[in-house]
């Protein structure tokens, strides 16, 4: 949490309670732009855009690139039900087209996957 403590430097332009509300927008809404947030701000002095994201990873929120994937169509959901019934007495199954993958330390940022062939 923010604490306006003395210490070095310049000093904080915003009040504590500025401070509690901006993670409050961003957890409200996940997407919300630091730029965005900090053209909006509402409180009586102008914010940096720099200040936002510091201020955000003070209370432990870090920005992460949301999982991209693609949504499902009525048909898709549809199929994926009847397939579901169809199948839904499934006891035990060998499934011979099985593979095993190991999943290794990150290097320069990119998750390495090897597969046993």
């Amino acid at each position: 949490m923010a604490t306006h403590l003395p210490r070095s430097g310049r000093s904080r332009i915003i009040t504590l309670a500025e401070d509690l509300l901006m993670p409050m927008q961003h957890l409200c809404n996940r997407f919300l732009a630091v730029q965005t947030t900090a053209e909006n701000f509402q409180g009586p002095r102008n914010i940096s855009r720099d200040s936002v994201p510091r201020r955000l990873r003070e209370v432990g929120l870090h920005p992460h690139r949301p999982a991209i994937r693609s949504r499902l169509t009525q048909m898709h959901r549809r199929n994926k039900l009847q397939w579901a019934m169809r199948n839904r007495r499934w006891t035990n199954i060998l499934w011979s087209n099985e593979s095993f993958f190991f999943v290794v330390e990150r290097r320069a940022g990119r998750l390495r996957v090897y597969q046993l062939c």
